[in-house]
């Protein structure tokens, strides 16, 4: 086996109560549906750019972070899990009208180091992730309640803020000494990383004088119907989408029928800039900008559009 240590999100989902469906039904229908179910899976878990390593008789077994790796792979896999849960919550409908049955799933979530890379010999070759992650995304699955998606503490971590969970507190594991684990019930709609931020608290801003100087007096010619446009260049981590934060929160477009619109991002560049737009024709806002964006950030391209609210673009393609 080579492999290389990888920081990923293992996700598990399994067809609940699969044996009592297998004896109620011909092989052939068992077949139909649980193939079904591996394509509305199989959709969601590409759609955030994970990577299904592994189909079991009723499950699979998916990556988020390898082979493609991405800085916010956690959130991929919250988003793909809870994808699932609605496409087969939505088949489970159809089936139950159609032949009497349903199906649900049960997914579990881990995140943390494991080896991964190819393993096997001439005549099999799987690539897999080897690890306590997986061994513990897996106790998540079965643990978890049918038609839920349950994640550890380590994945809530990284979460936190983008989601509504429930702490279900520590749970006994097979094999493993008790685990916190939370349970996933919806997103808290697009946010960004610095919207998350602002809520537990953002440092001072420190030496951008010149810069925030130069935005006020360009939001003051929109606000007297010129329309501005300002290009902010910098590095990686710089401090860019920090900077254009910081107009709204500190009360600067207050009272204002024109705001500076927030971060939004571009998922086919990783080129390092940020620019800005704001027109005397975006809407009212009370002095900060909450508009939809993504939910996923997964590069350093940043643009900020006219009409917030315009920001519609599906996160994958």
């Amino acid at each position: 086996m080579e492999g290389e240590r990888r920081q990923v999100t293992v996700l598990f989902a399994d067809v609940a109560g699969f044996t009592a469906l297998a004896e109620r039904l011909d092989p052939e229908d068992v077949h139909r549906i649980i193939n079904r179910c591996f394509e509305l899976i199989t959709a969601e878990v590409h759609r955030f750019e994970g990577t299904i390593n592994q189909y079991t008789g009723d499950g699979v077994m998916a990556l988020f972070g390898a082979p493609i790796a991405h800085e916010d792979s956690p959130r991929r896999a919250a988003h793909a899990a809870l994808g699932i849960q609605g496409a087969v919550r939505d088949y489970g409908k159809q089936l139950q009208a159609e032949r009497g049955v349903t199906v649900q799933m049960r997914i579990g979530l881990n995140t943390g180091l494991v080896v991964v890379g190819s393993i096997g010999d001439d005549l099999r070759m799987d690539y897999t992730a080897v690890g306590d992650t997986t061994n513990l995304a897996a106790r998540m699955q079965t643990a978890a309640r049918p038609g839920s998606v349950l994640v550890t503490e380590a994945t809530h971590n990284a979460i936190q803020g983008y989601f509504e969970t429930l702490d279900l507190g520590e749970l006994p594991v097979k094999g493993h000494s008790p685990v916190r684990a939370f349970e996933v019930l919806r997103t808290r709609g697009r946010r960004s990383r610095l919207d998350v931020a602002a809520e537990r608290g953002l440092t001072p801003l420190v030496g951008r004088e010149r810069e925030l100087e130069t935005l006020l007096d360009r939001f003051a010619e929109v606000k007297n119907g010129r329309g501005q446009m300002v290009s902010l260049v910098g590095d990686a981590g710089i401090g860019k989408s920090r900077l254009l934060l910081w107009p709204n929160n500190c009360g600067a477009t207050s009272g204002s029928k024109s705001s500076m619109a927030s971060p939004r991002s571009s998922p086919r560049s990783s080129t390092a800039c940020a620019g800005w737009a704001s027109s005397s024709l975006t809407r009212p806002t009370s002095g900060t900008c909450s508009p939809s964006i993504p939910a996923i950030l997964p590069s350093r391209r940043w643009t900020r559009w006219l009409d917030a609210g315009k920001s519609s673009t599906p996160y994958a393609r």
